[in-house]
């Protein structure tokens, strides 16, 4: 049985010798650690389960690569920057 994100699996392992005309037989199993959840965008990539660390808020913006948070300071820096250049030319006249 082949490990999932969130679940072992495991290997079985089977012999059978003859040796002087008697049969020996022999078994073992062995666990396969599960293979944990590859997160990309808030989901597993692998089967699907939502990330419990995901914040949505953090994502980026469709075609840009751009955090939303990201956006927020694109516009408001050159803004800022805008109102201080007036400001230090208003009190310059005055």
């Amino acid at each position: 049985m082949a490990p999932t994100c969130d679940k072992d699996g495991s290997v079985g392992f089977y012999a059978t010798a003859t040796f002087g005309g008697k049969e020996y037989k022999d078994q073992h199993l062995d666990v396969v650690p599960a293979t944990g959840h590859n997160f990309q965008g808030g989901r597993c990539t692998v089967c699907g389960a939502a990330d419990p660390s995901y914040n949505s808020s953090n994502r980026p913006n469709p075609g840009t690569g751009v955090s939303a948070r990201g956006i927020s300071l694109a516009v408001l820096l050159p803004v800022a920057a805008a109102v201080a250049a007036v400001c230090g030319a208003i009190k310059k006249r005055g």
